[in-house]
C-alpha cells in the first residue's frame, strides 16, 4: 500500500482510496485533482465540477465559480454537450445563490435546451424545477406552478420519488 504520510495526490492516484470531503474541502487535493484523472477530457471536466460543488457548498463562491468555468471550457472544447449543460446548470445554481437571477435564468434555459436535445428527462426536469425556484423567488407564482408541475409530470413518468417529493415540497 501508500505511505499514510504519502501526499493526499498520491493516494489518489495509487487507487487505495478517494480523497475524504475534508481533504478535497481544505485544498489539500483539489489544486492536484484535474491532473490525476486520467483517460479523458470528460473525466478531468467531471472532476472539476464536483469539486466545484464541494466549494459551492462550503461557501467559496468565487473558487466554485472558477472550477466551473474550467470545467466549462473542457466541456465545450472536447463537445461533450451534457458535461456543458451539467455545468450550466451548476452555474446557474451559484447564480441564483449570488442572487444574480437573470444570469442563473439564463444558464439554466441554456441547460434546459442542451437536456432536452439529448433526451435527458431527468435532467429536464431538474432544471424545470430550478426555473421554478427562480420564478419563486421573483414571485411569479404562476409561472413557477407551471414549471414545477412539467419537472413533477417527468419525475413522474420516470418513477422518480426524490423528484417528485422536491416538486410537491414546493
Amino acid at each position: 500500500g501508500c505511505d499514510p504520510k504519502a501526499d493526499s495526490s498520491l493516494r489518489l492516484l495509487g487507487g487505495t482510496r478517494p480523497p475524504t470531503i475534508v481533504e478535497m474541502v481544505s485544498g489539500q487535493v483539489s489544486r492536484k485533482f484535474s491532473s490525476l484523472v486520467v483517460g479523458s477530457d470528460a473525466g478531468v471536466a467531471y472532476g472539476l465540477h464536483q469539486l466545484g460543488i464541494l466549494r459551492q457548498n462550503g461557501g467559496d463562491y468565487e473558487e466554485a465559480e472558477a472550477l466551473y468555468q474550467r470545467s466549462l471550457k473542457i466541456s465545450e472544447r472536447s463537445g461533450d454537450r451534457a458535461g456543458v449543460a451539467k455545468t450550466s446548470h451548476q452555474l446557474g445554481i451559484l447564480g441564483q445563490l449570488r442572487g444574480e437571477q437573470v444570469a442563473a435564468s439564463s444558464l439554466h434555459l441554456r441547460s434546459l435546451e442542451i437536456f432536452e436535445s439529448l433526451g435527458d428527462r431527468p435532467n429536464v426536469a431538474k432544471c424545470l424545477q430550478a426555473l421554478g425556484n427562480l420564478e419563486l423567488q421573483r414571485r411569479d407564482f404562476g409561472a413557477a406552478e407551471s414549471l414545477y408541475q412539467r419537472s413533477l409530470e417527468i419525475d413522474e413518468s420516470l418513477g422518480h420519488r426524490m423528484g417528485v417529493a422536491g416538486s410537491l415540497h414546493l
